[in-house]
């Protein structure tokens, strides 16, 4: 995945760090040592990918786990885009995103100017939190939990309608955009992933492993 504007993978320690602060990884399993997240100190920056993940017309499912540097948006940002598919030059088909006082929220695109979105209540801290989000085609659902253990917890459920804009071959994945913090382990893939799959998804990547598992 190039670094398009700026933000670096770099090496984080895979035992917690302190309460409060983005210092260490979040997920027991993958042992002691280090293992590589992107870290964004800028809101303008983000990394891409080349090619797309998903194709935002049909199911899919996103997870990752982040940490904002701060309780709120920077000055000015209404919207932190954590993980985005785009569907068009400056059209995103599918974006989980926090608003500007940190509350998680899928949102996906029917037409290039309409969304709809299922949004958490509760605001993420400056510690790793683990988010997951479905949309469910066949369901007419987008969900959305948070945690941070790693699992999915209870799920935010929104209806949805069935058609929502494509993207497929050379439309990048983004990661990052009005985001300060660090992003460790993001995951797009098609389809509609269980409670175990979530997890075993985790499990795959390598402790040198860049990029969006998709």
């Amino acid at each position: 995945m190039p670094n398009t504007t700026g933000a670096t993978w770099t090496d984080i320690r895979t035992l917690n760090g302190p309460a409060g602060s983005c210092q260490g990884a979040p997920d027991p399993n993958i042992g002691n040592g280090t293992a590589k997240a992107l870290e964004i100190t800028d809101a303008t920056k983000h990394a891409e990918t080349a090619t797309s993940a998903v194709d935002t017309a049909q199911s899919f499912s996103v997870s990752g786990w982040f940490c904002p540097v701060s309780s709120s948006a920077p000055p000015g940002i209404s919207l932190q885009a954590l993980i985005t598919q785009m569907a068009g030059t400056n059209s995103p088909g599918a974006a989980l995103q926090l608003d500007g006082f940190n509350n998680p929220e899928l949102d996906t695109w029917i037409t290039s100017t309409t969304s709809e979105q299922v949004k958490l209540t509760g605001s993420l801290g400056t510690s790793w939190y683990f988010l997951s989000a479905v949309y469910d085609k066949n369901n007419q659902q987008l969900r959305i939990t948070k945690t941070q253990n790693g699992t999915t917890g209870t799920w935010t459920t929104a209806t949805t309608t069935t058609n929502h804009l494509a993207s497929t071959g050379v439309q990048p994945v983004k990661l990052g955009g009005g985001f300060i913090g660090r992003i460790f382990k993001p995951m797009m893939v098609q389809g509609v992933l269980t409670a175990d799959q979530f997890i075993n998804a985790q499990n795959i990547y390598q402790s040198t492993d860049t990029g969006v598992l998709r």
